[in-house]
């Protein structure tokens, strides 16, 4: 008896010790699962908090946990697969497989996260999981993308005899799954339906606001904020009222009701239990006053964000909105790039950090831009043609003169092999290789006063152009091609070599002109850059640029497509043959060009029959000019040098001028056909060098220019001739174009040619 007592005993004690055993493994495992949610749930709040500051939509994208997240997922993973594998016959197989499935779903391991929901549903129908394990089933399928197999088991679940939450919350996925597809009607209706039937408050508040975000996507924004207040109304707690009524207050800025969206925003600074939003919300009014128009009063606001919560996003944020407004609005740059300057240094993290060390960069190079106009404008001024910046003049005091003296000849020059151009800030190739040949120079006479005078101008003129020269060619470039992807053609940026006064002005008015529109979208300023341009220079170097950049602006930033195809026609009409009139050429909508080779052929025709027809050699060779002239990368040019080679040879008898047209052909177009044609006869020619005498080639070359240049002789539109030689002066060029910008044409506000 008392034997079997004791083994009673001892089995007991083992059977307890057992069932402790697989308990306290499921219990540990379920501990990490719930640490790993908790951990989670606070990421989701902080992005969820970013998005908003950030002004961002709600966007599916795939979740990046921490890596504490991971451990404790992983740990819980493992713990519950030691009660599968150690205790196979315990009362918590199904608790470890649903606990197992949600691990590997967060995880993202959504195959083996299904074959666990499975298991459980096929082994354990009776399970309390069972259900839940449906819908965890149905995520599952979500996320793989398999739309349709989620769908139905959803709708399995809503035809199944389960409890009413569980009927609840399968609507509320149902919908979930419908705005994940971006099907946004339907998402609306299964939202609709959670909402109204849901007993519990918290499915019940998620529904109405999942249904304002689909409203919201779906343009209808007055529905969006009845369904975020209905959200607030069934709030079960204070995190997900704050997250309706902030919803709403940015759906009332999306209508631009500012009023009702400052309202709501000053009403959740009251609120103290979410204190840590008031920077955000603060924001939020800040950007409202802006908005509508209020800056002084959206200056104060961004300034109460910066002196409330310093070192904050918000603060950060703050800086960067007020340079905007000094820029866009006041044109106050040097104070717009302080505070651009002052947003990365206040929080490195926030959205706008980076933007705003773009701008402060961009703003540098228009002040830039501006000083350097001022002393190409001084040196025009003075008569100052010469093509090189090393001339410019500036006046250097005789302590300056020493400094350079002492610091530069006696000790930087003492190895000009090795001279730091680095150190001085001077990065472009050019200045580098003309100021060594300066500084080599001085270093040879080193008694040149004069001559040190103005290697050290040469200097700091030098530092001054690299702030916005080579150092951002390449970027700039590569920004331009991000934002024109609509056309392939780029305006110009100023590299290369440095000319004239004049031209180093037309090149930094374009630049300049390029900031004004993609870096700080201000397309009137950069208009008016533009026709700055012309009144400087109207050759055909540099009005097809101008006449493309306006058309550019008028359809692309002004809607404006009459006038953009205005610019673009006047463009192709004026300059057939240049790279800008091939991208406009395309762009025209409204009305028609020809095509230009069969313009070119039919000039061609009337040429042929001028000396075929009439012997009218001097119209002909005319019409062939310009035909070479005009349109030099034609195959019409070759042909029509070929014919006026064959006019002066055989019946001008002009030998040395055809010998001379000839060439021309062959260095202008050597792979032509018609250039082989010509080689044999240019090296006959000059073997048995013709004995016509110079002055009989003087004689006919001066008949035939005279003839020429009789002006009956010439149509109209050859009359009329190149840019270059045409009789309008800069003023009455600008003022043609300002008419034609001007029109009022009915046609005018036309939507945006996607």
């Amino acid at each position: 008896m008392k034997t079997f007592s004791k083994l009673f005993i001892i089995l007991f004690t083992l059977s307890l010790a057992s069932g402790c055993a697989y308990y306290n493994t499921f219990f540990n495992a379920k501990k990490y699962f719930n640490d790993a949610e908790k951990e989670r749930s606070k990421r989701l709040d902080r992005e969820k908090k970013q998005l908003q500051q950030q002004g961002a939509g709600q966007t599916h994208t795939v979740e990046r946990l921490s890596s504490n997240e991971i451990k404790n997922y992983n740990e819980s993973i493992k713990k519950a697969s030691k009660v599968l594998e150690v205790y196979p016959n315990s009362s918590y197989i199904d608790d470890a497989l649903f606990l197992l499935g949600k691990s590997f779903f967060r995880l993202r391991d959504f195959q083996k996260a299904e074959r666990k929901f499975i298991e459980l549903i096929e082994n354990f129908p009776q399970s309390k999981f069972a259900a839940e394990s449906k819908l965890w089933l149905g995520k599952t399928y979500i996320e793989m993308q398999d739309y349709e197999t989620a769908e139905n088991t959803f709708q399995n679940i809503l035809n199944s005899d389960v409890k009413q939450i569980i009927v609840d919350e399968t609507r509320y996925l149902l919908g979930g799954l419908f705005k994940h597809k971006k099907d946004y009607m339907r998402a609306v209706s299964e939202f609709e339906s959670a909402a109204k039937r849901a007993r519990d408050k918290a499915i019940r508040a998620q529904s109405y606001f999942e249904m304002g975000e689909c409203y919201f996507q779906l343009k209808n924004y007055n529905k969006a904020i009845n369904s975020f207040l209905n959200a607030r109304k069934f709030s079960p707690d204070d995190k997900t009222e704050f997250n309706a009524m902030f919803q709403a207050g940015l759906t009332y800025m999306q209508i631009q009701n500012y009023d009702e969206a400052i309202k709501l925003f000053i009403k959740l600074l009251g609120d103290a239990v979410n204190e840590e939003n008031w920077p955000t919300c603060r924001l939020e009014v800040a950007h409202c006053h802006r908005h509508s128009g209020n800056y002084d009063t959206a200056i104060e606001w961004y300034l109460d964000v910066i002196e409330r919560h310093p070192k904050t996003v918000e603060a950060a944020n703050a800086y960067y909105y007020l340079g905007k407004i000094y820029l866009e609005q006041k044109a106050e740059y040097e104070l717009a790039k302080e505070y651009f300057d002052k947003s990365p240094a206040e929080n490195a993290r926030a959205l706008k950090a980076n933007d705003a060390r773009t701008m402060s960069n961009s703003i540098q190079r228009l002040l830039a831009l501006h000083e350097d106009i001022i002393q190409q404008k001084k040196r025009i001024a003075a008569g100052d043609s010469v093509a090189a910046v090393m001339q410019d003049s500036v006046e250097v005091s005789p302590a300056d003169l020493d400094t350079f003296r002492i610091s530069f000849i006696d000790s930087m020059f003492a190895d000009t092999t090795n001279f730091d151009m680095d150190s001085l800030g001077i990065f472009d190739d050019t200045l580098r290789v003309q100021l060594m040949d300066s500084i080599r120079y001085a270093f040879e006479n080193d008694d040149d006063l004069e001559l040190r005078k103005r290697v050290l101008t040469n200097i700091e003129i030098a530092r001054r152009r690299s702030q916005f020269r080579a150092p951002y060619s390449y970027q700039q470039q590569q920004e331009l091609e991000r934002q024109q992807q609509q056309t392939q053609s780029r305006l110009a940026i100023k590299t290369g070599q440095l000319g004239t006064p004049q031209e180093e002005l037309v090149k930094d008015r374009l630049l300049l002109a390029e900031i004004y529109l993609f870096e700080f979208n201000q397309p009137d300023s950069a208009l008016q850059e533009f026709l700055k341009i012309l009144e400087i220079d109207t050759s055909r170097k540099v009005i097809p640029k101008v006449l493309y950049s306006i058309g550019f602006i008028a359809e692309n930033f002004k809607q404006d497509i009459v006038l953009a195809d205005s610019m673009f026609k006047k463009l192709v009409q004026e300059f057939p043959d240049d790279p800008f009139s091939q991208h406009a050429r395309k762009q025209v909508k409204t009305i028609e060009i020809p095509d230009p080779e069969l313009v070119i052929a039919e000039q061609f025709r009337q040429a042929e029959r001028a000396y075929f027809d009439r012997q009218d050699y001097s119209h002909a060779l005319n019409e062939f000019s310009t035909i070479v002239d005009k349109y030099p990368s034609s195959e019409f040019a070759a042909k029509s040098l070929l014919a006026m080679g064959w006019i002066y040879e055989n019946r001008l008898e002009q030998t040395n001028q055809a010998i001379t047209t000839y060439q021309t052909l062959l260095e202008k177009f050597p792979n032509s056909q018609y250039a082989k044609s010509v080689q044999k006869k240019i090296n006959e020619v000059e073997k048995a060098n013709s004995a016509t005498s110079a002055s009989d080639l003087k004689i006919a070359d001066e008949k035939i220019k005279t003839e020429q240049e009789k002006p009956e002789d010439r149509s109209d539109d050859q009359q009329t001739g190149e840019i270059d030689s045409t009789p309008m002066t800069n003023e009455q060029y600008i003022s043609q174009l300002r008419s034609e910008m001007q029109k009022n044409d009915p046609r005018r506000k036309t939507a945006r040619r996607w």
